[in-house]
């Protein structure tokens, strides 16, 4: 059949395509081509009609052996496999389309260019009478076309496209009519003995012991488990090891820093990297605001950064004379942090105001809250004040970002 011929409505090839998805997931398929390990292509091709195609089974996981062999001759032998289509036969065909400048041939590989035909076995009956165009699947790749538009060809050279193969990678497209549509060639590989990217070999289109080629999916220091590590950026290729070892391994430009390790600094406020707390431990050391020593990320020995305390008032004493006293001492303030506002005494009997804290719900003096609200954009709440002192009704704005009900 030519490839011109094929008129299949993009309606009808859903259709289609459809029905044999549930087909393939309805029955068992019995029909297995013994690959993986042994077979020498992996990777995906892409079909914007059908979706990916694997040619390995190291490639697509699962627990039926297949693949995609390239042999010392060129030839290429084997099945791929779509979840939508089923198996894909590479070799062993006859009977091949006609078309503007394709090979009536197997497929095969001569002077960088693929060439010839491989075939969707559900393109196929072989169940008798034929062709029925049965409604189960295809397990043995063989039989008479199917009747109704599509026979299952692909085209791997013709007018204006094809595949060819440079070094270990495909490029380039195969054109399987308007129900498979452009095959995408870009994501196969071949090589001698695919393997996997944590067999401790190089193999496939590896450029080092499991890394580069399929392998080298990101880099040691992007943040993102990718590629063969076993962790973010740390076990395969970027080693085993951890930023706490105390060894250099790794990305890292030092013992435990730099790479992976090396998120932030000992000053930024956060906790990253190695560290064990807040701009303290790993790499920035195990320092305290009482050591003498200007460490994690103070601006001063013992001093700012994580070492500032807000001072805040005791509450009142009795009274004594006629007077109470209060002390800037829960907590004290310490370093670099403000010191209490407001009076540290009054008058006994004295009215005072209510006053507002600058944390939502509480209050500078000694009173507690009443009426808190938590709306969407702020806090409201109000202060009492003491012996006929004004109540204050307080606000903090909460920060962008920050929406509660």
């Amino acid at each position: 059949m030519k490839i011109s011929s094929l008129k299949i409505s993009f309606g009808l090839a859903f259709s289609f395509f459809s029905f044999l998805f549930f087909l393939f997931y309805l029955f068992s398929l019995p029909f297995i081509a013994g690959a993986g390990d042994d077979d020498n292509m992996a990777g995906y091709a892409w079909s914007s009609n059908i979706g990916w195609i694997s040619f390995n089974n190291t490639s697509g996981g699962g627990s039926v052996d297949y693949g995609v062999n390239k042999n010392a001759d060129g030839t290429l032998t084997g099945y791929a496999w779509s979840s939508n289509i089923g198996w894909i036969k590479f070799g062993g065909l006859s009977g091949f389309p006609s078309g503007a400048q394709t090979y009536a041939q197997n497929a095969n590989v001569s002077d960088g260019e693929l060439r010839g035909w491989a075939r969707a076995c559900a393109g196929m009956d072989d169940e008798p009478p034929t062709p029925p165009n049965q409604t189960t699947p295809n397990n043995t790749c063989s039989g008479d076309s199917r009747t109704d538009g599509w026979d299952g060809w692909i085209s791997l050279a013709g007018t204006g496209y094809g595949v060819t193969l440079s070094g270990t990678s495909f490029e380039g497209y195969a054109w399987g009519s308007d129900v498979v549509g452009w095959v995408d060639f870009s994501g196969v590989v071949v090589g001698a003995g695919t393997g996997t990217c944590t067999d401790s070999t190089q193999n496939g289109d590896e450029t080092g012991i499991d890394a580069g080629g399929r392998c080298d999916e990101g880099t040691c220091s992007d943040g993102i488990q990718n590629g063969n590590e076993t962790a973010e950026d740390s076990g395969g290729r970027c080693g085993a090891g951890t930023c706490t070892d105390g060894s250099q391994n790794g990305d890292e430009t030092d013992i435990d820093t730099g790479g992976r390790c090396d998120e932030g600094t000992c000053s930024d406020g956060i906790q990253n990297g190695n560290e064990t707390a807040e701009d303290n431990g790993g790499r920035c050391g195990v320092s305290t605001c009482s050591d003498d020593t200007k460490n994690g990320n103070e601006t001063a020995v013992d001093y700012g950064g994580r070492c500032i305390v807000e001072g805040d008032w005791s509450d009142w004493s009795p009274c004594v004379g006629g007077d109470q006293t209060r002390t800037c001492t829960n907590p004290p303030p310490s370093g670099g942090g403000a010191n209490c506002s407001g009076p540290s005494s009054r008058v006994c009997g004295s009215s005072e105001d209510g006053t507002c804290s600058q944390t939502h719900y509480d209050c500078s003096s000694q009173e507690t809250s009443i009426n808190q609200i938590s709306s969407p954009t702020k806090w409201t709440w109000t202060c009492p004040g003491s012996d006929g002192g004004a109540d204050i009704i307080c606000t903090e704005t909460k920060r962008p970002g920050f929406i509660e009900d």
